[in-house]
């Protein structure tokens, strides 16, 4: 991840504002320097980098996503099914279990048929086909339960996650730092976050340009 000083972010969506300006009748009738734009920015700030990094091709944000404490993971006695609690996150990316060979990228609703299909031991997923399933989410916490259904062996006794797993991968969900005011990005997506969030402030002058930063950084984040 990049920490992004809250000045530079201002900075770069200010730029992005500013080159409209010249042949815009609309906008030199506005100083923008009079309004208290730096509070827009800050305001939707969180907003914009969780929409980019949610979206974002997995590959340009796999790099810098957060190792799971794996102790959020444990397994009952006997079972085959990992419980895996993630804090505040945004995005699941990766896991691997250590008796697999491989690696989950695709976490499935429970909702979903393939998330319903891990109820039934003759259906659910095998360490040749490992699946990992999302069962629930708090919005207030922002903690997510998972299960993964998929180990070669049942577990002989209770355990913890660090028994079972070599490592889980996930994005969390971005929140400014009052004391270092600043924020974390990841650096391939860092420009998209900046035009996603320049068509956020000109969503709240109503301006219809926004949509045009928004296609834009819809476009780049998935190259």
């Amino acid at each position: 991840m990049k920490t992004v000083p809250l000045s530079e972010l201002r900075m770069s969506v200010r730029e992005r504002i500013d080159e409209l300006r010249p042949n815009d009748a609309g906008f030199e009738c506005v100083d923008l320097d009079s309004v208290d734009l730096d509070r827009i920015i800050d305001g939707n700030a969180v907003g914009a980098v969780a929409f980019v990094h949610r979206i974002a091709g997995r590959d340009m944000v796999a790099d810098d996503s957060l190792l799971l404490d794996l102790s959020y993971a444990s397994c009952a006695k006997g079972s085959d099914i990992v419980v895996i609690k993630v804090p505040r996150m945004l995005r699941f990316v990766s896991l691997k279990a250590k008796d697999s060979y491989l690696s989950v990228t695709d976490l499935h609703d429970e909702s979903e048929v393939a998330g319903r299909m891990q109820h039934n031991p003759f259906t659910r997923g095998t360490y040749e086909k490992p699946v990992l399933v999302k069962t629930s989410s708090s919005e207030g916490n922002g903690m997510a339960t998972m299960k993964y259904y998929s180990l070669k062996s049942a577990v002989a006794e209770d355990t913890d996650g660090r028994e079972i797993l070599e490592y889980v991968r996930y994005l969390p969900m971005p929140e400014i730092d009052t004391a270092g005011q600043s924020i974390d990005i990841c650096p391939h997506v860092e420009e998209c976050v900046y035009d996603y969030l320049a068509g956020l402030v000109l969503n709240v002058y109503g301006d219809g340009r926004a949509a045009s930063f928004f296609e834009l950084s819809k476009s780049m984040v998935n190259l």
